[in-house]
């Protein structure tokens, strides 16, 4: 076989030819990659960028919640929220920047568009070139960018909404090229299933439960009044003033310096230093300076330091300075049983008695 035999100098230019189209294709190829990885740190910018907008956003809802009634109100026109608030109120971590990894100043403006919650917004201000434009992150919440090509709305994944009351309020903030991050604070779902432990003007049911409220086990502790319609204790209770306006049932000990009871109160043993007022009275020993008892009292022990005045009493042992009493029922009316100065009654029944001085309208057994 004969073999092709090319100049040498036709062998050169080949050669030559060869290279130059290698350098070509590796220059393509690097300006290709540069390409690629310029998109690349552009879009990973971009993504840190919605990123940090959304935990802004999320900062911000915080901030407002606390007050939301108050921020409703106030919101009605876009109202920029002062970073240095959230800070001072502990919703900002003052290590976190604010601006964006491209470079550009976050602010947060909030916005009442109803009189049941606020959009809350985290807004890089400016342009970029490219534009930060959502894409869609499960990472992080709503987010939206202003259009060049659609400057009246805010538009993004799932987002699509009017900016023309943003644009009226600040339209070099909200401009297009504009990145945000969105939250929205509302009443029915942020506000009403929490109880609040400050005073929300306009909102009384914000500091009202509306469910029964279990401290496990733990102390209720630095209550001036305690208002209830049905008192139950099991153990021990202690305070100043007790006061129900409606029936009382204690397991355990009453001590009290006061007891104003409405309805009936039931009790094992009460000692009280003040007064006790009561409609009726149920309980083993009861121990107390002066007795009010529009209905029935039925104790074992009575002990009364000043007055006792009562409708009707069963006792099986009664000490009194006074005792005023329509009708009173005593297993032993005995000098160790009844201590008085003076008994007035209109009925006194009892199988034997002492008693000093004695006014009344029937006795039967004395």
């Amino acid at each position: 076989m004969q073999r092709l035999l090319i100049p040498r100098r036709s062998r050169r230019a080949l050669g030559i030819i060869d290279a130059t189209f290698g350098v070509i294709l590796i220059a393509v190829g690097l300006t290709f990659g540069a390409n690629l990885a310029t998109r690349y740190l552009t879009s990973l910018e971009a993504r840190t960028e919605l990123q940090q907008l959304d935990a802004a956003a999320q900062a911000a809802a915080g901030y407002v919640q606390q007050t939301l009634p108050a921020q409703i109100a106030a919101d009605t026109t876009p109202q920029q929220l002062g970073i240095a608030a959230l800070e001072a109120a502990g919703f900002w971590n003052p290590t976190v920047a604010t601006t964006t990894r491209r470079h550009r100043a976050i602010q947060l403006w909030a916005y009442a568009p109803d009189s049941n919650g606020v959009i809350v917004m985290a807004v890089a201000v400016g342009s970029v070139s490219p534009p930060t434009i959502p894409a869609g992150d499960p990472t992080t919440g709503p987010t939206a960018w202003i259009a060049p090509y659609n400057a009246t709305k805010l538009t993004g994944p799932g987002v699509s909404y009017s900016a023309a009351p943003l644009i009226a309020a600040a339209p070099a903030v909200f401009a297009p090229g504009a990145a945000l991050a969105l939250r929205y604070v509302s009443l029915s779902a942020d506000a009403e299933p929490y109880l609040y432990r400050t005073a929300v003007a306009g909102h009384p049911e914000l500091n009202r439960m509306q469910t029964t409220l279990d401290l496990g086990n733990n102390d209720l502790a630095n209550v001036a009044g305690l208002t209830a319609q049905t008192l139950t204790v099991t153990g021990q209770t202690n305070t100043a003033t007790l006061k129900s306006t409606g029936a009382a049932q204690i397991d355990g000990v009453i001590t009290a310096q006061s007891a104003s009871i409405s309805g009936t109160l039931t009790a094992p043993s009460a000692e009280i230093s003040g007064t006790l007022t009561a409609a009726s009275a149920t309980t083993s020993t009861l121990s107390t300076t002066s007795t009010t008892v529009t209905g029935t009292l039925s104790a074992n022990t009575l002990n009364v330091s000043s007055q006792a005045a009562l409708t009707n009493a069963s006792i099986s042992s009664l000490s009194a300075s006074t005792l005023t009493a329509n009708n009173l029922h005593f297993n032993t009316l005995a000098v160790t049983n009844l201590l008085a100065q003076q008994v007035a009654s209109a009925t006194v029944s009892a199988d034997r008695g002492l008693i000093t001085y004695l006014t009344t309208q029937s006795c039967t057994g004395c």
